[in-house]
């Protein structure tokens, strides 16, 4: 199966104070971009600095994030929007 990226938004992670913030800002960007598009969304792709663990969906401990670790971001994401979610280095991304 393959897909394609028709619409994305970032985040300016100056603005990041906390994982529940972080959490915040994300649902809301998927809602932005759910809202602005008629198509199916089938799922949720998040780039972010790592280290992360992409088997269990988590930003692990990266340094100088605003002290954000061990966050399973995806699982949380899953939960608010009913949408697998992946996660990936940005380095990889």
């Amino acid at each position: 199966m393959s897909g394609k990226n028709f619409d994305q938004t970032s985040l300016e992670y100056e603005k990041v104070s906390s994982a529940q913030q972080l959490i915040s800002m994300l649902v809301d960007m998927f809602n932005l971009l759910k809202g602005r598009n008629n198509r199916k969304i089938f799922a949720i792709g998040i780039s972010c600095i790592g280290p992360v663990d992409v088997h269990k969906g988590s930003i692990a401990n990266p340094p100088n994030f605003f002290g954000i670790r061990d966050v399973p971001i995806c699982g949380i994401l899953q939960q608010e929007t009913g949408l697998p979610c992946f996660i990936i280095n940005d380095a990889n991304a």
